[in-house]
C-alpha cells in the first residue's frame, strides 16, 4: 500500500473530507496488521507563532489518531506527535508550498523494523 501524506487548511486541524477514504483505507491495512505501530507526524507552515504551530501540529495528529481510534484501532498502537514548523518539506516561500507543509506525515513499523513512511 502506498500512503501520501494528510494535508490541511490554514490554521486549522479539521481533517478535510477528501482525506477520509484514503484515512479508512489506513484504518483497514492496519486492523489487519495487529502487530504494526504507526507514528502520525503533523508539521505546519512557517505563518504563525512558534508555539502556536507546534500545538497546531500537535492538534492535526491527534485529529488523525482520533479518526483512525474511532475505525477500532487501538490508541495504544498510534503514537502522535507535533513539529510546528521546523521540518518543512519545501520552502515556506508560495501559498503552494505553505500548503504541502501544512500536513500529517505517517511511518508504519512492522515486526521485522521494516519501516513504511510518506516522509519525505
Amino acid at each position: 500500500d502506498v500512503f501520501d501524506n494528510l494535508n490541511f487548511e490554514f490554521g486549522k486541524a479539521n481533517i478535510k473530507k477528501d482525506s477520509l477514504p484514503y484515512l479508512d483505507k489506513l484504518a483497514e491495512t492496519m486492523l489487519k496488521a495487529k502487530d504494526w505501530t504507526l507514528e502520525i507526524q503533523g508539521h505546519t507552515d512557517d505563518k504563525g507563532s512558534e508555539e502556536f504551530n507546534l500545538k497546531l501540529s500537535e492538534n492535526r495528529a491527534d485529529a488523525v489518531k482520533n479518526y483512525l481510534v474511532s475505525k477500532g484501532l487501538v490508541a495504544d498502537t498510534i503514537i502522535s506527535k507535533g513539529f510546528g514548523e521546523i521540518a518543512p518539506i519545501v520552502a515556506n516561500d508560495t501559498d503552494a508550498n505553505r500548503e504541502k507543509n501544512r500536513r500529517v506525515e505517517f511511518k508504519i513499523t512492522k515486526p521485522n523494523n521494516q519501516v513504511v513512511t510518506t516522509i519525505v
